[in-house]
């Protein structure tokens, strides 16, 4: 299956999401796992990440004319969203897909305690905490809520993932926001040495975005929590 290739240097508010690629048969990943089978990534004594087992499958991609048609519309949300309905435009007609490898992936969302674990350990500094650097921003203005001609996200100085524009505090268990493709790509980098340090993650593997594909699948499998983009895998060095 084709990989997803995001932007590396657009700021933006993408969860981030783990996932690791079923393909070692003798590793700690793969014990003959069953659908919804759980692991754990141990972070530090108190923090973790909860993965569960997405066996292979097929699915159909993409939307109906009508789905499509209901997408870019104003009850679909296009008519306030930032791009006004053209990122939903983009959307294809819907096609046979298969994942030929089962995959493990996160239950949920990264959270801002799991990426602050990452960022306090190395020092790491986000795109969007960088001098001139900028984030994709909830608005507060937002049409729906509103009644204004506004979008949903704006492009704002001074936030990040520390203060993502929530309007409210944030807290450990909330999805980590506000990440670029570089930040994503740096947490997996650091995921993917701490595995091999702690000799939890098989050789040959590395932690990196997944397609889309195995997310789709993932979502239609209900084993984890919706998903929104930013997602991270973890496979060989290319895979569903």
């Amino acid at each position: 299956m084709c990989e997803q290739k995001p932007s590396p240097k657009i700021a933006s508010a993408f969860f981030l999401i783990v996932t690791i690629l079923w393909f070692t048969p003798n590793s700690a990943f793969a014990e003959d796992p069953v659908k919804g089978a759980t692991k754990q990534v141990v972070l530090d004594k108190k923090t973790s990440i909860e993965m569960v087992y997405i066996p292979p499958g097929k699915f159909m991609m993409g939307s109906s004319a009508e789905e499509k048609k209901w997408a870019v519309s104003q009850e679909g949300g296009a008519t306030f969203s930032s791009g006004r309905g053209l990122r939903e435009a983009y959307e294809g007609a819907p096609r046979a897909m298969r994942v030929k490898a089962g995959f493990w992936m996160g239950r949920t969302e990264v959270t801002v305690k799991q990426f602050r674990k990452f960022a306090d350990e190395t020092g790491y500094v986000t795109d969007a905490e960088r001098p001139g650097g900028k984030s994709q921003c909830f608005n507060p203005k937002w049409g729906p809520l509103t009644g204004k001609d506004e979008v949903s996200w704006l492009s704002m100085e001074g936030k990040s993932w520390r203060d993502p524009n929530h309007g409210v505090p944030e807290q450990d268990d909330f999805p980590v926001v506000c990440v670029s493709y570089n930040d994503m790509k740096a947490f997996c980098e650091w995921l993917t040495k701490k595995g091999q340090a702690a000799d939890t993650l098989p050789e040959g593997l590395i932690y990196r975005l997944p397609t889309e594909g195995g997310l789709t699948l993932a979502a239609e499998d209900e084993l984890t929590a919706p998903h929104f983009g930013g997602e991270i895998i973890c496979t060989k060095a290319r895979g569903a």
